[in-house]
């Protein structure tokens, strides 16, 4: 329904969005784990013209730098932190070094 109401606007305003730049997570409680395989499962948003388009299910997302993971536990989010802080020190070692 969200996604319908999102299209007429788009007409509206001469906008098009790009669907590979969506992103699509199941926050599914560990009690039902077994009855869903998130990674199987595809939102199909209907053909248009020749071409079908269909989301693929993911692990996780980044949303305005934050990124989110299906289980909400941040630990992806804390490895891309580690990895951007990680970058920094070493800058500032070489530089430190130089001088």
């Amino acid at each position: 329904m969200l996604y319908y109401r999102a299209e007429l606007w788009a007409k509206r305003h001469i906008v098009v969005f790009a669907l590979q730049k969506y992103k699509l997570l199941y926050f599914i409680y560990k009690g039902d784990q077994k009855r869903f395989e998130s990674t199987d499962r595809a939102l199909n948003l209907g053909p248009r013209g020749n071409q079908e388009r269909v989301i693929s299910a993911t692990q996780y997302a980044q949303y305005l730098g934050v990124i989110l993971d299906d289980e909400l536990n941040s630990l992806r989010y804390m490895e891309h932190i580690k990895e951007r802080v990680t970058k920094s020190i070493q800058a500032m070692r070489s530089i430190s070094e130089s001088t």
